[in-house]
C-alpha cells in the first residue's frame, strides 16, 4: 500500500531546445524507470530553487551548460515510488566546447509524442508538440 502522507520530493527538469530539437536521454538500466525517454533533471538539494536544479543536473548529465529562461510547467504526480512535484524549465545552452553525453541526443519536437516517456510527462509532451508552445 502507497504512503501518500509523506512530502513530495521536487523535481527540476531542464527543457534544452535548439533549432526545433528537444534534447532527450533514455534513463539507465538501473534507474527508476529504466529505459524510458527523459529529459536532464532530478531531486533538488536542500535550499535549491528548481531553476538552480534543472541548471545543475543539465551540465552534471549532459555536459550542457545551461542558463535557467522561465518555467513551462509544473504539476504533481504520485509513482509507486513517490509523490514528486515536477517544474518543467525552459533552459537555454550556453555556448562551450563540451561534448554532449551520448546518452542524450537531439529529437524533433513533433517526435517527442512516438518516445517512451514517464506518464508524468504527458501534459508536457503535449505541450512541447504545439507550435505555439513557447515561441
Amino acid at each position: 500500500m502507497m504512503n501518500t502522507d509523506i512530502r513530495p520530493t521536487r523535481i527540476g527538469i531542464a527543457v534544452i531546445c535548439r533549432d526545433g530539437d528537444v534534447l532527450v536521454g533514455v534513463r539507465e538500466a538501473d534507474a527508476v524507470l529504466a529505459g524510458r525517454h527523459e529529459f536532464p533533471g532530478g531531486k533538488c538539494l536542500p535550499g535549491e530553487s528548481t531553476f538552480a536544479c534543472a541548471e545543475r543536473e543539465a551540465l552534471e548529465e549532459t555536459g550542457l551548460t545551461v542558463q535557467a529562461v522561465r518555467m513551462l510547467k509544473e504539476l504533481e504526480h504520485t509513482y509507486p515510488h513517490g509523490h514528486l512535484i515536477l517544474t518543467f524549465v525552459l533552459c537555454d545552452i550556453i555556448p562551450s566546447d563540451a561534448p554532449l553525453n551520448p546518452r542524450f541526443t537531439w529529437v524533433s519536437r513533433c517526435q517527442l509524442g512516438s518516445l517512451n516517456f514517464p506518464e508524468a510527462n504527458a501534459s508536457i509532451i503535449s505541450m512541447l508538440t504545439q507550435p505555439e508552445s513557447f515561441n
